[in-house]
This record gives structure tokens, sequence and C-alpha cells, in this order.
């Protein structure tokens, strides 16, 4: 009887093996997918997805901390490559105020 225990136990933990890496590869599809999709996306989302997956490497479960902490990188590079293309901002000119002659 021990051995039909131990041969169920070894199938369903070959099967457990087998569902994590299905996952694993899936999870793995969608970052390649997203990082496809960096150079596309407007400024704006860009920024957002960056503070989601900031927040979720913080706060997030175990799976969204490690594909967060994956993805940051290439969009924090997406970021300065986009802040180092935009012109340099020109400060704005200080009207100077008469001097009123005071009697």
């Amino acid at each position: 009887m021990a051995d039909g225990r131990h041969t169920t136990e070894a199938k369903a933990a070959k099967e457990a093996a087998k569902a994590k890496a299905a996952q694993d590869a899936k999870a793995a599809e969608a970052r390649t997918r997203l990082l496809a999709r960096l150079p596309h996306l407007p400024d704006e989302e860009l920024r957002i997805l960056s503070l989601n997956a900031e927040r979720l490497e913080q706060s997030g479960t175990a799976g969204q901390k490690a594909q967060a902490s994956a993805m940051l990188p290439a969009i924090r590079a997406a970021l300065a490559e986009r802040a180092a293309a935009r012109p340099p901002v020109k400060p704005r000119a200080v009207r100077k105020v008469a001097a009123t002659a005071q009697g």
C-alpha cells in the first residue's frame, strides 16, 4: 500500500511542477509582450505602468513582486531614454520690476 501512496504523491508532485512550469512560461510570455509594447506606449501610460510596478514590487504577492522586479529595469530604461530625448526646458525669464521713486 505504501508504494501506491508514494506513486500517487509522485504523480501529484509531477503535475504540480508541470503546472508551475506552464504558469512560469505564461508569465514570461506576458513580460515579453509587454517589453515589446514599451516603445509604443504614450508617456503617461509608461509613467503609470512604472508607478504600478513599483507599488507591486513593494506590496504585491510573491509572484507580483517577482514580475514587477523583472519589468522595472526595462520600464525605467524606457522612461530615461524618453527623458533624454526631450529638448531641455528653458528657464522662464524673470521680469525685473522698475524701482519706484520714493519721496
